[in-house]
């Protein structure tokens, strides 16, 4: 019998079941996913008005689903603005020992859901699946992917997510991390929050090239007669904010200061744009405001 550990109790879960843990062979650099309170600290308050906003629009999902002949999803029972419609966790395989990626919060309708999952299942008979672990950083340091080889798919968890867009605290390290994965499988994509991507590449793409679409706004506002340059004075970075996100209500423009810096902070370190006193800005060619 597999337990699993929560708040200092040990819930078992059922029979022949073995759970990602640290001690797993997948690969030995592998972490426990991070608690919900440990992404907050790391939350642009930007993407969570985001979020905010796109609660009323997701899409629903049924407690258990079978994705395909190897993977079932039993949503989470903790739905939220920062878990859309709840953690994602995955049960693998299709014989009597199966994988199990993620626990979510170990809240009761999740387990209940596991146990009559693992009950009907029971009767399964076939081998089952190969999981390969990746490191992909970004999201936060520790964060994992894994790759299931017979449907030449990945479980991207918080990289990248079934609905809207995910947050980072490394966003250099993000957009490696975003073109390692998409070189890693061509199928779907099964992400830690909201439904299956039928074309995991194709939305990996669409992500990198949301945050080069942000760089390149970046900049081109640099480079263009705002009235901090009309003035003489260097681009800060709430003016870019005003001018990039004019077309948003000014009172989110404080929340979206966050996310712009993270790009700068990037763009900085490629050496495309120069910082200029505490908070100026400019192109390298640009001469220094006096």
């Amino acid at each position: 019998m597999v337990t699993y550990t929560h708040q200092s109790a040990d819930i078992a879960i059922a029979p022949h079941v073995n759970r990602l843990t640290e001690a797993s062979s997948v690969h030995p650099s592998y972490r426990p996913h991070p608690t919900p309170s440990r992404v907050l600290s790391f939350e642009p308050n930007f993407f969570s008005l985001q979020r905010k906003a796109m609660a009323a629009t997701l899409i629903a999902l049924p407690a258990v689903e079978r994705l395909s002949p190897r993977c079932i999803r039993i949503l989470g029972g903790n739905p939220g603005k920062y878990t859309l419609q709840g953690t994602n966790t995955y049960l693998l395989g299709t014989g009597p020992r199966r994988i199990l990626i993620d626990t979510g919060e170990g809240k009761p309708a999740w387990l209940n859901s596991l146990r009559s999952t693992l009950e009907q299942e029971e009767a399964t008979v076939e081998n089952g699946v190969t999981l390969t672990a990746s490191h992909t950083p970004g999201h936060t340091a520790d964060h994992m992917v894994f790759i299931m080889a017979e449907e030449n798919a990945m479980f991207t968890a918080d990289n990248v997510l079934g609905q809207g867009t995910t947050v980072f605290e490394d966003l250099p390290a993000y957009m490696a991390s975003l073109a390692k994965m998409n070189t890693l499988f061509k199928g779907r994509a099964y992400p830690g929050h909201g439904p299956v991507l039928e074309d995991g590449p194709g939305k990996i793409k669409e992500y990198i090239e949301h945050r080069r679409l942000r760089e390149q706004q970046v900049l081109t506002t640099l480079g263009s007669e705002g009235e901090s340059a009309a003035a003489g004075k260097p681009w800060t970075a709430m003016d870019m904010v005003r001018s990039i996100y004019r077309d948003i209500p000014e009172s989110l423009h404080a929340a979206a200061h966050g996310g712009l810096l993270q790009t700068l902070g990037k763009l900085e370190g490629e050496g495309k744009v120069v910082r200029t006193g505490d908070d100026g800005w400019r192109l390298p060619n640009d001469k220094p405001a006096l």
